[in-house]
């Protein structure tokens, strides 16, 4: 089914952002070791793991909602009939698909503006920004594609990708 192959590509990413912990390490690690023993820094270390980090938070973002380990507060939903949540998920899932149908919108014309202009962040070195730029936006894009599927398989089955059981999908349904 397609939305296994969206939760595979969410969670390809993940794992792609949980190893980009190993270069950003080895580069720290070099630097403290070049600079206790001959007190010399290496030129660009802050600004490549800098953009190492935002890689790592944003290229993980889809694969923490495909295994649905986002969080959510479910104080007062566990206590509404199922109908009434099966509603309240239905427009979260609305509103954040348009929060991050806004966020990409303004991220991509940020990328570009970058990426037109060769914008650069000052320090030791001058390091380009529209990399950065562009892995939020792929970041957003993935997901924003893995909101789509998630939505699309609750409204389908009433399978909630935080919940072990899907939900009820009797409108008539009484239970608190």
């Amino acid at each position: 089914m397609w939305t296994r192959r969206i939760n595979r590509l969410s969670q390809a990413f993940a794992e792609l952002s949980g190893w980009l912990i190993v270069p950003m390490m080895l580069t720290i690690f070099i630097d403290a070791v070049l600079r206790g023993l001959f007190n010399q820094a290496v030129a660009g270390i802050v600004e490549f793991n800098s953009l190492l980090l935002v890689a790592m938070v944003y290229l993980g973002l889809a694969g923490a909602q495909s295994k649905g380990a986002n969080f959510r507060v479910t104080l007062l939903s566990d206590r509404l009939p199922a109908w009434l949540n099966k509603v309240l998920i239905t427009l979260g899932y609305l509103l954040m698909l348009l929060t991050l149908s806004i966020l990409l919108w303004f991220c991509t014309g940020a990328a570009l503006y970058s990426f037109e202009r060769d914008e650069i962040g000052y320090g030791l070195i001058d390091f380009p920004l529209w990399p950065s730029r562009a892995l939020i936006c792929l970041g957003l894009v993935l997901l924003l594609v893995q909101y789509l599927a998630d939505g699309v398989l609750f409204l389908l089955r009433g399978q909630d990708p935080f919940s072990e059981q899907p939900l009820s999908t009797d409108l008539s349904s009484t239970e608190t």
